[in-house]
This record gives structure tokens, C-alpha cells and sequence, in this order.
């Protein structure tokens, strides 16, 4: 993480099951992280649906739109 800080990269953790590791890594210069705290493992096209949901909601594109149809 410092490495990666030292060089002006951004970080992605991965597997991230509990507050405590969340909040480690925050407080260490971790941007972005996934795993079962944030939601469990989804099929692709309900990630969509999701996805398009919340763009919906804040009243941008749908991202079918955007990226062509599945």
C-alpha cells in the first residue's frame, strides 16, 4: 500500500469480509476495495440491472445505452 502510495497509484483491495478490514484500509490510503461486506457475489446481468437502477435514480443514461446492449 505505501509502494503503491510512493508511486501515485491507486489501490483496490480485494476480499473484504468485515468493518475492520475496511476501516484498515482506509485509514492506510486504500481507495477502492471489494467483497462480501460491500455485497455478495452477483450474476453479471443482475450487476446491470443494478447498475442501471441507480443511474436511473440519479437520472443518467442507462448503461446499456452507453456501453451497447447485452
Amino acid at each position: 500500500m505505501r509502494m503503491a502510495d510512493a508511486m501515485g497509484l491507486h489501490v483496490i483491495a480485494e476480499g473484504v469480509e468485515n468493518v475492520e478490514q475496511a476501516e484498515f484500509l482506509r485509514a492506510n490510503g486504500v481507495q477502492y476495495a471489494q467483497g462480501w461486506l460491500f455485497s455478495r457475489a452477483i450474476p453479471f446481468d443482475e450487476l446491470c440491472r443494478a447498475l442501471d437502477g441507480a443511474a436511473a435514480a440519479r437520472g443518467d443514461q442507462r448503461l446499456a445505452d452507453r456501453v451497447g446492449e447485452r
